[in-house]
């Protein structure tokens, strides 16, 4: 159920859905509570998976951390049924039909899903190069324009 824009009557009904053990979506972020009594949070992906970035990843996982400090802000009844649970944020593809978690967060630690989405962000991670100019080569080798 979706209460980001309920009025306050709705928002209350979702509030019992979540209390019962349903999930609700709140300004784009899904919040429901696991088996292990754990919050997992749930944000999406604007990417298809496999051009999906860590960086995209943390800035969804922040996004949906401003997003639960509003939700808790607005209803001491939400923040009182979380208290003291550990957090789970779960980076997901929804795909249409249904959604996938790409990765798990928790704890500080990454669980990639699917071992060809690590592999890509492995692959991402900027590299520098250093390329050292032969001995008498001018100015020009250097990077300065203008001909030698």
């Amino acid at each position: 159920m979706d209460i980001s824009e309920a009025s306050e009557r709705r928002f209350e009904i979702g509030l019992d859905q979540f209390l019962a053990g349903h999930a609700v979506a709140y300004h784009r972020v899904v919040f429901s509570v696991s088996k292990k009594q754990e919050l997992e949070i749930c944000s999406y992906s604007d990417f298809q998976p496999e051009n999906t970035t860590e960086e995209m990843m943390w800035d969804k996982i922040n996004r949906a951390e401003e997003i639960l400090t509003d939700l808790q802000t607005r209803s001491a009844r939400f923040r009182e049924a979380i208290k003291g649970m550990s957090k789970r944020h779960l980076f997901c593809h929804d795909y249409g039909t249904a959604a996938v978690a790409i990765a798990v967060v928790q704890n500080g630690a990454i669980t990639w899903r699917d071992q060809r989405i690590r592999v890509a962000n492995q692959a991402a991670e900027p590299t520098r190069t250093v390329v050292t100019p032969p001995a008498g080569a001018g100015d020009r080798a250097a990077g300065a324009r203008g001909s030698p």
